[in-house]
C-alpha cells in the first residue's frame, strides 16, 4: 500500500520513539529493507525522473495533441511528483537509521506525506480516466467526436487533480513532530506522531475510505475497462489505414494499465490484510516495504511501455535526442552548397582570373567541410554521389 509505513509507525494511541519495535524486527527484514529500499529505490527513482521529464517534453509536443495523450501528459506529471515524494517519505525514513546526520529528515516527511498522497491520487484517476477514454475511443462512438477531445480531456484532468488536493488536505493536520527519548540510543529523536484529528477519523478516513478509493474501486474499474476494451479490438474490424495511430494508442494504453494493475496487486492485498485481518508485525513490514517500492517502480516505467508499442512517441524521441543534431547540420551544409554554387555561377562571369578566384573559394570550402564533418562521415559520402561537387574539385 504506497505511503502506508508511516501509519504502522503511528497507530498507537502514543508517540513511539521507535523506527522499528522489537515485534516487527528481524536481520532478515534489515537487509530486505536495506536493499530494497535504500539501494534499489534511489536508483530506478533517478530512472523515473528521467523518464517522467522525457514523457513531458514529448507529450507536450504539438504532434501529440490527442485526448489520450493530454491524460498520458498529465499522468507523467503526477508519476514525477509520486517518484519525488517517495524518496522523502521511502528512501530518507529508512536512511535516517544509517545516517546520523538525518535526524531531522521528519521535518520534511511530515510535509511530503500528504503531496505523496495528492500525487498518487492523482496517478491513479489519470489512469482510470485514460482507461475511459480509450473504451469511448474504440466502443462507443455515438459520443466518441464529443467525448474525446483535448479540451475535454484538460478539464477531466484540471477536476482530478483539485478533488486530489481537496480530499487529501485533511491530511496535513492529522500529524506532528515531537521529540522523544530513544531508548536504544539514548539520544533525542524527532517522530512523526499523531494528533487527536487522526484518531477521530482513522477508521473512516485513512482505513475504509482509502481501501475503497484508492485501492479497490480503481482496480475494478482498471480490470473491467481493460478486458472490455480487449475484447472488441480483437472482435472489431480494422481499417490500417486509417486507423494504425489510434492502434498504437490502444494497445500503449492497454500495457500501461497491465503494468498498474501487476504493480498494485500487492498493494491491494496489503490494504485487504491490515483492515480485516491481523496480520504479523514483522510479514506485514515486508509486503509494505515491496508494495511501496513498486508503486515507485509503476511510476518509472511507463516510458518503456511508450517507447516500445507507440510509434510516434518513439518517433519524436530519435528525433529529438539523436537525429535532431545532424538534422540542423545537414541543413547548414545544403545551405552552405546552395549559396556557393550561386556565387560561383555570379563571380565567374566578372572574374577575370577564374583559377586564382576558384582556388581561393576551394581552400575555404576545404575548411568549411572540416568543420561539417567533424562529428560525421555522412557529409563526405553526400559529397562523393554529387555530380556537380566533384565536378567542381575535378
Amino acid at each position: 500500500m504506497p505511503f502506508s509505513d508511516i501509519s504502522i509507525i503511528i497507530n498507537n494511541s502514543k508517540c513511539i520513539c521507535s523506527d522499528l519495535q522489537h515485534a516487527d524486527y528481524s536481520p532478515a527484514y534489515a537487509w530486505f529493507n536495506y536493499f530494497l529500499i535504500i539501494i534499489l529505490l534511489p536508483s530506478i527513482s533517478v530512472f523515473g525522473v528521467l523518464a517522467n521529464i522525457l514523457n513531458i517534453y514529448v507529450y507536450s509536443r504539438k504532434r501529440m495533441q490527442t485526448s489520450a495523450n493530454n491524460y498520458l501528459l498529465f499522468l507523467a506529471c503526477s508519476d514525477f511528483l509520486v517518484i519525488l515524494t517517495g524518496l522523502f517519505i521511502f528512501w530518507l525514513d529508512s536512511a535516517r537509521s544509517y545516517i546520523p546526520s538525518l535526524a531531522h529528515v521528519p521535518y520534511m516527511t511530515v510535509y511530503a506525506l500528504p503531496f505523496g498522497y495528492m500525487a498518487q491520487t492523482c496517478s491513479i484517476y489519470f489512469t482510470v480516466a485514460a482507461a475511459i477514454d480509450c473504451y469511448v475511443q474504440v466502443s462507443w462512438e455515438e459520443i466518441r467526436d464529443n467525448y474525446c477531445t483535448v479540451k475535454k480531456a484538460m478539464e477531466i484532468n484540471i477536476c482530478i487533480t483539485l478533488c486530489s488536493i481537496i480530499y487529501n488536505s485533511l491530511r496535513f493536520p492529522q500529524f506532528n513532530l515531537r521529540k522523544c527519548f530513544h531508548d536504544a540510543t539514548q539520544e533525542l529523536i524527532i517522530e512523526i506522531c499523531p494528533t487527536a484529528l487522526f484518531f477521530a477519523i482513522n477508521t473512516i478516513y485513512n482505513v475504509y475510505m482509502y481501501m475503497i478509493l484508492m485501492t479497490l474501486l480503481p482496480f475494478l474499474c482498471l480490470s473491467i475497462l481493460n478486458a472490455m476494451i480487449v475484447v472488441r479490438k480483437s472482435v472489431k474490424p480494422t481499417d490500417l489505414e486509417q486507423n494504425v495511430e489510434n492502434d498504437d494508442d490502444t494497445l500503449t494504453m492497454i500495457m500501461v494499465v497491465v503494468i498498474f494493475l501487476c504493480c498494485n496487486t500487492l498493494a491491494l492485498i496489503v490494504n485487504l490484510i491490515e483492515t480485516f485481518f491481523n496480520p504479523d508485525a514483522l510479514l506485514l513490514n515486508f509486503l509494505t516495504d515491496g508494495s511501496n517500492f513498486l508503486v515507485i517502480f509503476n511510476s518509472s516505467v511507463n516510458c518503456l511501455i511508450y517507447l516500445i508499442f507507440n510509434k510516434i512517441y518513439r518517433q519524436i524521441f530519435l528525433y529529438a535526442f539523436f537525429f535532431k543534431n545532424f538534422l540542423i547540420k545537414l541543413d547548414i551544409f545544403f545551405l552552405y552548397q546552395s549559396i556557393r554554387h550561386f556565387l560561383i555561377k555570379l563571380d565567374l562571369l566578372n572574374c577575370s582570373d577564374h583559377q586564382l578566384w576558384l582556388g581561393n573559394h576551394l581552400k575555404y570550402d576545404r575548411n568549411i567541410d572540416e568543420w561539417l564533418t567533424s562529428s560525421s562521415g555522412f557529409f563526405i559520402f553526400e559529397r562523393q554521389k554529387n555530380p556537380s561537387i566533384s565536378a567542381l574539385k575535378l
